[in-house]
């Protein structure tokens, strides 16, 4: 008979001696990881609307949505070793914030038009967008940080499966330099050439801001979550009435800690966050484990 060890989840150390993370606005840490209480009280507090949220291709437009294989898009999952400090890869800027980012990348690059090879472009740069940051409150520049490690580290990131041209990689760290800046204080020259991509004039930018943006109901305080009023396009205001988005970011958020997934983790050593995460995607249709075309 197997032998089940206590362990605590993740980022859980005696959790009921402090104030819970969304309690403690206006006076937020720099380094910002959701806990347990926090969790609980968002996923109770909008149950409703996960309960609710409609699968990717019962949303109007995404009709034909083809979920992408599960093992093209785990090839831009990041690493903690990735990351600036290893710390952040368990905040809310770290690897969970990453891979939800690049999950609602890909309605977005379906419904703008973007083909494989521009979808990957985002997905990259999703992946390590947030890699240098060294604050979770305000912290400018970050991006510009992330793409000069991008350029300093191509070898390396070729090595683990980032396999890009060098426009290519252009292309990803230019994404990464202006994902955080104010739409309108982009220059025009970038937003020409990197948000009317190609032949087809693709907006790779905005997909990859929106995608972020959709993101940000991760944050501990709502008045930070997302404002359809800076969304750059359509399809990204679809995804958040829809209520898609929100289910999966506070449906993995509360299951990274629940006693099933820590089990799991004993037993067949899964990442929990990444289980929590890739549970809520397949059920939302955001992603296809057993074949597809895409």
């Amino acid at each position: 008979m197997l032998k089940v060890v206590e362990i605590n989840p993740p980022h859980e150390t005696k959790i009921h001696d402090k104030i819970p993370l969304y309690l403690k606005y206006p006076d937020m840490p720099e380094l910002q990881i959701i806990d347990p209480p926090t969790a609980e009280h968002f996923r109770e507090k909008y149950l409703e609307d996960i309960i609710n949220a409609k699968k990717i291709n019962e949303i109007e437009g995404f009709e034909n949505y083809i979920p992408y294989k599960w093992e093209k898009l785990k090839q831009y999952f990041p690493k903690k070793e990735y990351f600036e400090k290893e710390n952040h890869a368990d905040g809310i800027h770290g690897i969970a914030h990453a891979i939800r980012v690049e999950l609602n990348v890909l309605p977005l690059a379906f419904s703008e038009g973007l083909n494989e090879e521009e979808t990957k472009l985002v997905l990259a740069a999703a992946s390590l967008h947030d890699r240098s940051r060294i604050y979770d409150t305000v912290d400018e520049g970050h991006g510009a940080r992330a793409a000069k490690w991008i350029n300093d580290n191509r070898n390396f990131l070729i090595n683990e499966g980032y396999n890009f041209s060098e426009e290519e990689f252009e292309t990803i760290e230019t994404l990464v330099t202006y994902h955080e800046v104010n739409y309108s204080k982009i220059p025009e020259d970038v937003k020409n050439r990197y948000d009317q991509y190609g032949k087809n004039k693709i907006p790779l930018l905005s997909v990859l801001m929106d995608a972020d943006k959709l993101e940000r109901f991760r944050s501990p305080n709502e008045e930070w979550w997302p404002k359809p009023e800076y969304f750059q396009l359509k399809s990204t205001s679809k995804l958040y009435e829809s209520q898609t988005a929100k289910a999966l970011c506070l449906y993995s958020q509360y299951f990274q800690f629940s006693p099933q997934y820590m089990i799991r983790r004993i037993f067949r050593h899964e990442e929990p966050i990444i289980s929590s995460i890739h549970r809520k995607a397949k059920d939302l249709g955001y992603i296809n484990f057993h074949g597809g075309s895409t």
